[in-house]
């Protein structure tokens, strides 16, 4: 779904935990950022994409790589280059991936630091949080206010 969704021009951000330092201030959010190099880079730093994939057996070639996300089952797909292999094949997890296989890459264009309680009404607007059934959540239902 994380692939599909930037493919898709859907995904436009990321978030990760920063773990609250001891000298925490909670009015002061962006302290964490100024005071400290984060560990998930800078503005302008170079991002690659990690993905489930099938990598060709004898050659580093990023044209024979298979994504799993360019499939609808991607054991079908799986299955149907089997057939055509000498060997076992099988998805490798994306964080087996090698860089030289990544065919998404970005640059970060800026890293902040927000409260969990202000980001989850955004979320839901811009990045149409929906419940498993596919309708639309409510911001109330996911954890901020509505």
């Amino acid at each position: 779904p994380l692939v599909r969704a930037i493919l898709d021009g859907t995904k436009t951000q990321t978030r990760r935990l920063v773990k609250r330092p001891a000298d925490y201030l909670r009015d002061d959010l962006s302290m964490i950022v100024k005071s400290r190099v984060c560990p998930y880079g800078a503005p302008g730093d170079r991002l690659w994409v990690r993905e489930t994939c099938i990598l060709p057996v004898f050659d580093d070639d990023p044209e024979q790589v298979v994504y799993a996300a360019d499939h609808a089952d991607p054991e079908v797909a799986r299955a149907e280059i089997q057939e055509g292999a000498d060997g076992d094949v099988r998805w490798r997890p994306a964080i087996c991936m090698p860089r030289w296989a990544s065919r998404l890459a970005f640059r970060s264009r800026g890293v902040r630091v927000e409260s969990v309680g202000d980001i989850w009404t955004w979320i839901a607007a811009v990045e149409r949080v929906n419940r498993p059934d596919g309708s639309p959540m409510p911001p109330r239902e996911i954890g901020g206010t509505s």
